[in-house]
């Protein structure tokens, strides 16, 4: 771009795609910069993106579970209450939860998607997990339901334990 005398700014690359796309230029020679050239990406199968991580790995990003739950045939519906992707007109992203709250397990019976409100009513939203629903050495079956249908999900033993003990002090005076 700086040969054309164009600055290399904001959405000067998106101008110059559209002018290319409009007069019709073929741009299948352009391969990216030498360390790219010619490498096409594939995206990730569902198979390898819908397991059990490692401990230590990094989160894969919603839009790529979404997209891998998408994938496999999963309806684009808030699994609470129903709500489809589109709210008063609008587009809902609808958010994926880890039932057990643990954001390495990513199988696809411990993943539903959720309306925003919904996720925020559950235990495990934002990594939270609230001390009365965890108890330390109880593993709940993943695919278990309420009596009225609503999954339980699998709740976690806390993963570390406090490594300090607590002393009780109390201020005095004299």
């Amino acid at each position: 771009m700086r040969l054309l005398g164009i600055r290399v700014s904001g959405g000067s690359h998106a101008h110059i795609s559209r002018q290319l796309k409009r007069f019709g230029v073929d741009t299948s020679h352009f391969t990216g910069q030498a360390h790219n050239r010619g490498v096409r990406w594939r995206r990730t199968s569902p198979e390898e993106l819908l397991v059990v991580l490692p401990e230590g790995s990094r989160r894969i990003p919603g839009v790529r579970l979404r997209r891998a739950l998408a994938t496999i045939g999963l309806p684009e519906n808030c699994e609470v209450c129903g709500t489809g992707s589109t709210w008063q007109g609008g587009k809902l992203t609808l958010h994926v939860d880890h039932i057990n709250g643990d954001f390495l397990d990513n199988r696809p019976r411990n993943l539903r998607l959720l309306c925003p409100n919904c996720h925020s009513q559950t235990s495990t939203y934002a990594g939270q997990r609230r001390p009365a629903l965890v108890e330390p050495g109880v593993v709940y079956d993943p695919d278990a339901v309420t009596p009225t249908g609503f999954p339980i999900g699998r709740r976690l033993p806390r993963r570390q334990e406090w490594p300090w003990t607590l002393v009780e002090y109390s201020i005095k005076g004299p």
